[in-house]
């Protein structure tokens, strides 16, 4: 089996050997943050989750895309400190 190459621009492809009669299917990897800031007693909260699609060879001339996944490789909750953020930098002061 053909190990996927992982790019740092988040391609992910296989490798064909230079034959030029294999149709080729380029993945990829991407990383999605999220951020909920919470309010008075609220708590905050902060994910990530690693989106990708992997190439695989679906016969030996052809290459095709495997299912989309999605992971939450991070996710924690927290309170912010009471006046972590100053006032004046929302109002405009």
């Amino acid at each position: 089996m053909i190990e996927p190459t992982f790019h740092k621009n988040g391609r992910i492809t296989l490798s064909t050997g230079n034959d030029p009669i294999i149709e080729t299917a380029t993945g990829y990897e991407k990383f999605w943050v999220s951020a909920d800031l919470g309010q008075a007693n609220d708590f905050s909260a902060v994910t990530m989750i690693r989106d990708r699609r992997v190439p695989f060879y679906a016969t030996s001339t052809r290459q095709m895309l495997g299912p989309r996944e999605r992971v939450v490789v991070y996710a924690d909750r927290f309170r912010i400190a009471s006046g972590a953020f100053p006032t004046s930098m929302w109002s405009g002061t």
